[in-house]
């Protein structure tokens, strides 16, 4: 268990692809402990519950982080007090850090239901950390103060506006840009790539819709643009 049950890391949370919500089903809840790096988790209806272990989260401010890999591009996160208790919600799209700031108004359960997830998932990070009120308060002020200079003067009305502001993302498209793509999906997928020797580079040809010419029967063809230069793995990703 954490230090004073101030702070959550990954091995300190349980997940169940059963709601712990639902009167009907929540009496069937298994707990799980999350697996280790790289080992994915598979949801039940494209949903799945976490919570921190322990049975309460005492009352204050925290800050959530969350950090998922998978190809589920759309999931949304709803933290949820207790089992009828406000959610704080924003959608958590993959491979970025997603983070926000969360109230318990007093000590009881926190779950976080995670909707959308359609395909198996990897959580590489999760934490959850006690956060001083003025910290709290300096978080929020600060992401306002990107979108809007015309804040409401009380603080429980900013805090409302925060909460509508995040959970409005959900709707939102833009997903990862694509330079993180490249560096944290697609170099990966490229350099796990076989090396073809030269007999397997054989049986391309590689050819010009200007000038056809005839081929083996076991050679494939591939037709480029004149002035087109094929990447040194293009032909490995034909072969898949």
């Amino acid at each position: 268990m954490s230090f004073l049950r101030l702070l959550w890391l990954r091995r300190d949370w349980l997940w169940s692809p059963i709601s712990p919500i639902d009167p009907l089903e929540g009496q069937g809840v298994n707990w799980r402990v999350i697996p280790s790096d790289g080992v994915s988790i598979a949801a039940s209806n494209d949903q799945l519950w976490l919570r921190p272990r322990g049975r309460v989260v005492p009352k204050g401010w925290y800050l959530f982080l969350i950090q998922h890999w998978g190809d589920n591009p759309r999931v949304t996160g709803l933290l949820r007090s207790g089992r009828y208790g406000m959610s704080q919600g924003r959608p958590l799209f993959p491979i970025r850090l997603r983070f926000r700031v969360v109230h318990v108004n007093r000590p009881r359960p926190l779950i976080l239901e995670l909707q959308q997830v359609p395909e198996p998932m990897q959580l590489k990070r999760l934490c959850l950390v006690r956060l001083p009120a003025w910290e709290a308060w300096r978080r929020i002020r600060r992401r306002l103060n990107r979108l809007d200079r015309h804040l409401p003067e009380r603080f429980t009305e900013r805090w409302r506006y925060y909460n509508h502001l995040l959970q409005a993302q959900a709707n939102c498209h833009s997903v990862v840009n694509y330079r993180r793509w490249q560096a944290q999906i697609e170099s990966p997928l490229l350099r796990a790539l076989p090396v073809l020797s030269d007999e397997q580079c054989a049986l391309f040809v590689q050819a010009d819709l200007n000038e056809p010419k005839r081929v083996n029967p076991d050679q494939w063809v591939v037709l480029v643009r004149p002035g087109a230069v094929m990447s040194s793995w293009s032909l490995a990703l034909f072969t898949q």
